[in-house]
């Protein structure tokens, strides 16, 4: 399964695309169902999702600010569902403080850094850094078929 997301998530970013109505409310909720049910699998919900954003050319705001609230959305419901099925958080209460306050500084520093860079310069840099995460999914998913 890691194999056939990360395959999926290279040809999304360097493949051609069909021409569809990328940013329809149907297309959108699709994508939504796919990426939740994948992730519930392999965990890896974050290169789907943006993968899917690509394909819509946002501008990197946009871009940024939309992924932000989808991933926002979607951990949300997760906690929920983990909550429901009688996860206990407390006990990981300090790491999840922790986890917090480190996507925070990481969203202030992120930000920074994005208002500095160039459209082209970002798209660049976003597709080499979701093709290494694909190459570490699909390296995973090989070890996975050779044990």
């Amino acid at each position: 399964m890691k194999l056939f997301v990360a395959l999926f998530v290279i040809y999304l970013l360097w493949g051609t695309i069909p021409e569809f109505n990328k940013d329809s409310r149907l297309g959108r909720l699709l994508a939504g169902v796919i990426t939740a049910f994948i992730s519930t699998f392999v965990g890896a919900s974050g290169p789907l999702v943006a993968s899917y954003l690509h394909i819509n050319h946002y501008d990197k705001l946009k871009f940024t600010a939309t992924f932000s609230s989808i991933m926002t959305l979607q951990h949300s419901l997760k906690a929920v569902v983990y909550a429901g099925l009688g996860f206990s958080f407390w006990q990981w209460l300090p790491l999840t403080l922790a986890m917090i306050l480190s996507g925070a500084i990481g969203t202030w520093l992120g930000i920074k850094l994005l208002k500095r860079l160039s459209v082209a310069r970002f798209r660049v840099i976003f597709k080499v850094i979701l093709t290494l995460l694909a190459i570490q999914l699909a390296w995973q998913g090989m070890n996975v078929m050779l044990i």
